[in-house]
């Protein structure tokens, strides 16, 4: 399955790929009769081209990195018992959104473990006093 964050670097490396050989063809036509500005053309466009599709790859993985983020410190909260957190992304459809549903089922049965720790505890206590 392509989640939007690797369908962008697919986009961005697609793009740059499409720009290289569109100049290299026009590199092939032009071969006997090329000139300086043409030669200067096909080398900004590869430029353009590059500096673009690496822009929209740096993009994409700044988003997916900031997500990954996002929820690993809510992971490190859960695992320093702090239950009460809220979970970023439940409403996603991708990796991020699959992982942060996990999260959340393991802070539900985290809670749940809690309160039965709690009670056993009392039930314990209880007779005794």
């Amino acid at each position: 399955m392509i989640t939007p964050s690797s369908f962008r670097l697919r986009l961005a490396g697609s793009f740059c790929l499409v720009i290289v050989s569109i100049c290299f063809i026009n590199l092939a036509v032009k071969l006997d009769s090329i000139s300086l500005a043409d030669l200067l053309g096909l080398g900004l466009s590869l430029v353009f081209g590059s500096i673009l599709a690496l822009l929209l790859a740096w993009l994409a993985e700044r988003d997916h990195a900031l997500s990954v983020r996002r929820i690993e410190a809510v992971v490190t909260d859960l695992a320093e018992g702090q239950l009460d957190v809220s979970v970023p992304f439940l409403k996603g459809k991708g990796e991020i959104g699959r992982l942060a549903q996990a999260v959340e089922q393991w802070r539900q049965k985290a809670l749940i473990c809690r309160c039965e720790m709690i009670e056993l505890a009392a039930a314990c206590a209880g007779p005794s006093a």
